[in-house]
Formats: C-alpha cells, sequence, structure tokens
C-alpha cells in the first residue's frame, strides 16, 4: 500500500468509500510522528475529520517533511482527471493487474451532495448545468472575429468540474464521426490511428442497445458504455423526407459514414445519463488496487515525470509514480498543468519565470467547434412550456424514467453533409446541421447564464418564446480557424487565457452561410412547405445589410455563433520529428520520460462529437500502458 506525506500538525478531511471487507470500519490508518498509532476503525478517529462518501486515502504517513517524496511513498500509475479519459484508463489497468496500484485524481468534487446533482442525471436539464458549480465558468478571451451577441464579446466554455468531468455536463450525443478523418490523423503522421485500427477501441467500450445494431461489425454489446437512441417524435419522419428530397438518405449513425441523415445516439440508460463515471470508475475505485482523490489540483515536474504535487483541500501532496503519469484533465486543463511544470512555448514559460524542462507547442492548435442556431417557425406543434404538460411530464420522469425529461430536450436527428464534394484525404463530410424540435426561446433561464447580451435576452430571444417551432444548429465540422490556451499565472487557481479565435479564417464564415443556404433549401421541400416552415424573423441588429444577403448571415453568424463545447488540440499528437506535434501516436510526450496524455488535447483534427472519440483514446492508452508494463516485466 502506498503513502502519502501530509505535513505535521494538519487535520486531514477526506472521505472514503463505505465496502464491506475493504473501506469502512477496518480501514487502517497509519498515523506516524513522534509516535506510531494505527485506526482501526475510521469513525472513532481523533485526530481525523471524516465523513461517508466516496474515496479515497488508505494509508498516510504524517512527517516533518513534506518534500521527502521516495520510492516507498508511491503508486504505480497516476492518472490526473477522472473524466471521460481518466474514468477508462483507471478501470482498464486496475482490472488487468491488481499488482498496480493507481491513484486517480480529479479536481472536481463528487456529483453527489452539490445543489445541481439532481440536475446531472435528467438528460433534458443539461443546459441548466453552463455556468453552475460544477461547471468551471470558463469564458473565451474577447472574440475579435465573433462575439457579437455575447457580455464584453466572451463566448462560454463549459467544462465539467466534477468526477465524470464534461461528461457530467454535456448533452449526451454520441457520435464518432466520419472514417475519413482518423485516415486524415494517420496520414498527419499519428501513425496507427487510422479508422481501421481505431474501430475495436470505439467498440470495446460499447453497450449498444439498439436492436437492428446490436448484430453490426461496427458496434458491440455488453461493454461499460450505454449508446441508445431516443423514441421518436411525429416531426422525425418530417426530417427524414425532407433530408430524403434533397438526395440525403437515412444511414445509421457511427459507421463511419459519410453523409446522410440519422436518429441521434445517445448516452442514457434507463432515463439517465450514463457516463464513464457510472461505465468505469464505479467499477476501478471498488478495487483495492485504486483510490481517487477529488477536489485537487496537480502540478508536476521534473524532465523525468517522477510523481506528482497536487493540493487537495488546501493540504499539499506529494506522490511518486514508479510508472507513469497519465494526464487527462482535458484540451483546457492538461496543457495548463504542462505548462507549469516546465514544457510549453518559451514564450509562456519565459513570462511567469517557469524553469524551462522542454519546449513543446503546449496550447496551439485549439480547435473547437463553432456553433450557430437557426430557428424556424412552423404550424404544427411541438415541444414548448405547458404548466399542466409540465407536471405530467416530471411526474412521468419521476415514477418511470420516461419522457421528453428522459431525452435531450428535443434533439432527434443529425444531418451530415459534404457540400464542397471533396475527394482524396479531405473527403469528409463538412458540414451537419442537429435537428431540435424546440426552440431556445422557451428557456430563459438557460439563455439567461450564457452570457447573453442583456438587450438581447429581453427582446431578440423573446419573440418566439410559446411559439411553435424548432431549431436547426448548424455547425461545420472542421473548421480552419485555430486558437490557443495559455496561463493565467503561475497559481493553479488563476484562471487561463483561452481564445478558440472563432471565424478568425474567413473560410469558416462561408462555411455558415453555405450552411444557411442548405437550411433555406430544406424550408422549400414539400413536408416543410405543409408544416407552414419559416425563418424567424429579420434581427434587427443587421438591418444595415440587406435582407437575406451574404452581407446580412455574415453579420448574424458573428453576433450568434457560440461554443460547439468540443475543444480538441491541445498537446497535439503526430509524428515525433513534428514540431507541432507534443505527443507521438503512442501518447508519450515527447523529450519527457514517463509521461503520456490521453485525452481529447491530443486530438489533432476536430472530428464530430468529441467526446466518443476521447473514450476511444483512452482504451488505447490503457492497452499502451498494459503493454509497456507487460515488456518491462520481461526485460527484468
Amino acid at each position: 500500500m502506498c503513502r502519502i506525506f501530509v505535513n505535521r500538525g494538519t487535520r486531514l478531511s477526506f472521505n472514503y468509500l463505505s465496502s464491506p471487507g475493504y473501506y469502512g470500519c477496518g480501514t487502517r490508518i497509519r498515523l506516524t510522528g513522534d509516535s506510531t498509532s494505527i485506526i482501526s476503525c475510521l469513525p472513532a478517529a481523533q485526530s481525523l475529520e471524516v465523513s461517508p462518501g466516496r474515496i479515497v486515502l488508505v494509508e498516510i504517513l504524517r512527517t516533518n517533511d513534506a518534500g521527502a517524496v521516495n520510492s516507498d511513498y508511491c503508486y504505480s500509475v497516476e492518472i490526473i482527471g477522472a473524466g471521460s479519459a481518466g474514468s477508462v484508463i483507471a478501470d482498464r489497468i486496475s482490472a488487468n493487474d491488481p499488482r498496480i496500484n493507481i491513484l486517480l485524481i480529479e479536481a472536481g468534487e463528487p456529483e453527489t451532495g452539490r445543489r445541481e446533482s439532481p440536475l446531472i442525471d435528467i438528460p433534458s436539464l443539461h443546459p441548466m448545468l453552463i455556468n453552475s458549480s460544477v461547471d468551471w465558468g470558463y469564458l473565451s478571451v474577447p472574440q475579435r472575429h465573433a462575439g457579437l451577441g455575447f457580455n464584453n464579446r466572451r463566448i462560454p466554455l463549459p467544462q465539467g468540474k466534477v468526477s465524470g468531468g464534461s461528461f457530467s455536463i454535456n448533452g449526451l450525443i454520441y457520435q464518432r464521426g466520419s472514417r475519413h478523418i482518423y485516415d486524415a490523423w494517420e496520414a498527419m503522421g499519428a501513425t496507427g490511428w487510422g479508422f481501421k485500427d481505431i474501430l475495436k477501441y470505439f467498440r470495446r467500450s460499447e453497450d449498444i442497445s439498439v436492436p437492428e445494431l446490436m448484430k453490426s461489425t461496427y458496434h458491440k454489446t455488453c461493454g461499460p458504455l450505454r449508446v441508445s437512441r431516443l423514441a421518436p417524435s411525429p416531426l422525425l419522419n418530417i426530417y427524414i423526407d425532407a433530408a430524403g428530397e434533397l438526395g440525403y438518405p437515412v444511414i445509421n449513425c457511427n459507421e463511419g459514414l459519410d453523409e446522410g441523415i440519422c436518429r441521434v445516439q445517445t448516452n442514457i440508460k434507463d432515463g439517465r445519463r450514463w457516463t464513464t463515471l457510472d461505465g468505469f470508475t464505479r467499477n476501478a475505485i471498488g478495487r483495492q488496487n485504486v483510490d481517487m482523490v477529488t477536489d485537487a489540483h496537480v502540478l508536476i515536474s521534473k524532465r523525468k515525470a517522477l510523481g506528482i504535487e497536487f493540493i487537495h483541500r488546501g493540504i499539499a501532496f506529494k506522490v511518486r509514480a514508479t510508472r507513469e503519469i497519465i494526464l487527462t484533465a482535458g484540451p483546457y486543463g492538461t496543457p495548463q498543468i504542462l505548462l507549469r511544470s516546465g514544457i510549453g512555448p518559451p514564450n509562456q514559460l519565459n513570462r511567469f519565470k517557469i524553469p524551462p524542462i522542454a519546449f513543446l507547442p503546449v496550447g496551439e492548435n485549439l480547435q473547437d467547434h463553432a456553433v450557430l442556431g437557426i430557428r424556424v417557425l412552423v404550424k404544427v406543434p411541438t415541444i414548448k412550456p405547458n404548466p399542466m404538460s409540465d407536471i405530467i411530464k416530471m411526474n412521468q420522469y419521476l415514477f418511470q424514467r420516461k419522457g421528453l425529461m428522459a431525452e435531450l430536450g428535443g434533439t432527434e436527428a443529425i444531418l451530415t453533409m459534404n457540400t464542397k464534394q471533396t475527394k482524396g484525404p479531405e473527403k469528409y463530410p463538412n458540414l451537419q446541421i442537429e435537428f431540435k424540435s424546440t426552440l431556445p426561446d422557451h428557456d430563459p433561464g438557460a439563455l439567461r447564464i450564457a452570457n447573453k447580451r442583456s438587450d438581447l435576452l429581453d427582446n431578440w430571444f423573446t419573440l418566439a418564446r410559446l411559439k411553435d417551432g424548432i431549431y436547426l444548429v448548424l455547425k461545420p465540422l472542421h473548421p480552419k480557424s485555430r486558437g490557443n490556451i495559455k496561463l493565467g499565472g503561475t497559481d493553479i487557481k488563476d484562471t487561463p487565457f483561452i481564445d478558440p479565435q472563432y471565424l478568425s479564417n474567413n473560410e469558416d464564415l462561408d462555411e455558415f452561410v453555405n450552411g444557411i443556404r442548405v437550411i433555406q433549401r430544406l424550408l422549400k421541400t414539400s413536408v416543410f412547405k405543409k408544416m407552414g416552415a419559416s425563418l424567424g424573423p429579420t434581427f434587427s441588429g443587421c438591418m444595415n445589410h440587406p435582407r437575406d444577403s451574404d452581407e446580412y448571415w455574415r453579420c448574424f453568424i458573428k453576433h450568434f455563433v457560440e461554443s460547439g463545447n468540443n475543444p480538441v488540440g491541445t498537446a497535439k499528437m503526430g509524428a515525433v520529428n513534428d514540431n507541432t506535434t507534443v505527443v507521438g501516436p503512442d501518447l508519450k510526450v515527447k523529450e519527457i520520460e514517463g509521461l503520456r496524455v490521453a485525452d481529447s488535447s491530443v486530438i489533432p483534427e476536430i472530428t464530430d462529437y468529441v467526446n466518443a472519440a476521447t473514450i476511444m483514446i483512452a482504451e488505447r492508452a490503457a492497452e499502451f500502458i498494459k503493454a509497456d508494463a507487460k515488456n518491462a516485466k520481461k526485460a527484468r
């Protein structure tokens, strides 16, 4: 059992998992100082403050010298970040070899005991989690080319600050993306990451519950991650028929196909959010070789990654890793850890006088989907508030875990298109439209917490309130704009400067205009005409341009485009000799021994909804780690 140093005289406060035969009454905490004492029953501890909960430390050594870390006080593997990636890795490698002891660290707190806890579970309420205590609350720096509809041109960038990471607050859409984007990764230097190589890692996690897909070679049952499909509404066939009139076939999501419309696949099980916390982390922390610390921040150092230093509830810890450290803190968290550890661009390290260890482009290559919602008014019933029906929906969810609250707030289908008709290495589709059978105007609370300008909230976003309508969310799949993340200071509490640079490349603006023209073609199909479909009112803030001109829409886009919540690329994967990369194809940080990155920050070119790809990356990382451990054992 590994031990962790704590300064003398510190009153410890932590949670433990009450699990018969391991944690709880009977867990032994060793306290050493002037004398050694054994506490055999935690609730009776006099020198510790202990509260029932989920985790964590089983044996703690208290000493005068908190810096005297050596191989006696260690974990085999230390994983920083218990989100979509870290959860998977902890589960896979702890199950593989019980002799490998693992420390899993998460900056967020457990999802239990928080005021947002009930909201996390309910799929349709995920917009209410933005800017809550389970969200880091990041805002972009003021955007030069976008953000006109937001306070100070700062666009919210949601990231989960809770066990489960961003998977605990996202929109729950499970979408792998085109096979061609993964082949593009390989062409860019990420050897072995082509679609044919990584399909098995997608399948490894999956527990598909869609009957007609259970025997598909692209899917799998009985994995830890539930993948389900929403119940159809009467509007689903309208979306499918409209897409068909434009020549787009019905396809199955997540089979690597390029063009067509598909019913949304989600991570919902029995009417509630089902994340890697449910499918992986709970398995891992039930094992005796895994400890998990929550509410912690992390700092690493040394050219050889010897261990980590973290702060847990105000107490500083140092822990040695005998094998390796895995960074899975996400596209904003991972680069901050690397930068504070002396790994990054010279200008950032020099600015804060951080001793350099390796000059790598950490924090560069930030990519995120910018998305734009287009209101469409219709003359058929859609989802909108109604006091009596809301009571019925609540009862239906509480007692049956069914109904609209168990779904994604009206999201039904996704249309993926290649409007450029590109061939070769860039054959993958360039545009996507998400069909939602409701309007954001009906939820003023969610709008208000999203940093929208108050004058727009009081005017523009009230124009369709209580009206029947649908929302078409437009997303260029492969933006050309590139941003960055920079440290806000050397203190772990300093907020970073995140600049996605939305629309900084004019090609992205052109893609949005192109997508709006596709939406207008959809509205001219016979099925949409029967609905009496029409675009919502003209935006007065762009009336200095002729209505429906490209200039009008460019103005509209610059006001209302927002984050698609899919940031990637800040620790880019690729060839080791490529000076734009941070990690090689084996996910090891270049020039550093014993350090790996295994989250969406390694993605070299953005995919679709990136959560599916992140879980796939983690599955492969776990295999790399197990293979290295096996080879090291043979070498001995």
